[in-house]
């Protein structure tokens, strides 16, 4: 009998509240050369860890449970007063700019069974296979922190897509669940012998080391053939992630505020919601 269980993804940090106050004279020159930019960034989740199990003997009872995707963190709170003078002069380069943007959730991960079919003396499969198998679920994506931007100062941008006040929150997208499927590669003679000599050293450092911890090796299974006849498995996919909330924001306009370019928006604000993650298809043996 085998339990393989894959472990969870950790979770993202908290971005921190980002606080700027602007009384002077800002000018800035050049491509994406923001006169004020602030946010807070939460970090994203873990991806779960893999479990893996092999079905070599006769009768085999496995369970195997993939690990969960580590929940996206939420952004800070977003903040920016502007009583001064901000300019700005070339293309996509923002006056005042302030967004919160929840983490992402981790992946979720599947888990996988291998069978381990042994041919009998009649050359008909002897193994029997029980197998649940439950995959991951991808982690909740964090929410968008709370913006406010307060103009009472003077904005002026001449490029294009320069925008001269942008606030927006944006909740993380929830994490997928992944089912990753190991396929053959080709390999070349000298490749083959590379590989051979890379898991002989690679089986010579595990054997030391459950040597040191008191563990005796464990037999190889013989080579599987096909898939066991006699299988019976229960396969449940894991759940894609929920997206995080946008947050609330906040845009007071007192002051002046000027565009020239193609594109460029005076006052742009938003609150986005993240999306769901995606989940795919799972498979039995």
């Amino acid at each position: 009998a085998t339990l393989s269980v894959g472990g969870d993804g950790g979770q993202g940090s908290v971005g921190g509240g980002v606080s700027v106050t602007n009384a002077g004279s800002i000018a800035t020159q050049g491509l994406l050369a923001y006169g004020i930019d602030a946010q807070s960034v939460g970090g994203g989740g873990g991806q779960g860890g893999l479990a893996f199990a092999v079905a070599a003997n006769k009768t085999n009872v496995s369970g195997t449970l993939g690990g969960k995707g580590g929940s996206g963190n939420d952004g800070g709170t977003v903040a920016i007063v502007n009583s001064g003078t901000v300019v700005t002069a070339d293309d996509m380069s923002y006056g005042l700019s302030a967004q919160s943007v929840g983490g992402g959730g981790g992946r979720g991960v599947a888990a996988t069974l291998a069978g381990g079919a042994k041919p009998g003396g009649d050359g008909k499969d002897e193994t029997r296979s029980f197998n649940l198998t439950v995959g991951g679920n991808g982690g909740e994506g964090g929410k968008g922190g709370d913006v406010t931007i307060t103009n009472t100062g003077r904005v002026v941008t001449a490029g294009v897509a320069a925008h001269a006040i942008v606030a927006q929150s944006v909740g993380g997208g929830g994490g997928a669940f992944v089912a990753p499927v190991a396929k053959p590669v080709p390999a070349s003679e000298t490749n083959k012998a590379a590989a051979e000599k890379s898991d002989s050293e690679a089986a010579a450092l595990v054997t030391a080391l459950m040597s040191a911890l008191g563990i005796e090796r464990i037999a190889e299974p013989e080579p599987s053939g096909s898939v066991p006849k006699n299988s019976y498995a229960v396969t449940l996919g894991g759940s894609g992630g929920g997206g995080g909330q946008g947050g609330t924001v906040t845009v007071t306009q007192g002051g002046a505020v000027t565009t020239t370019g193609f594109g460029a928006f005076g006052l742009f604000a938003q609150s986005i919601g993240g999306g769901g993650g995606t989940a795919e298809a799972a498979a039995g043996p």
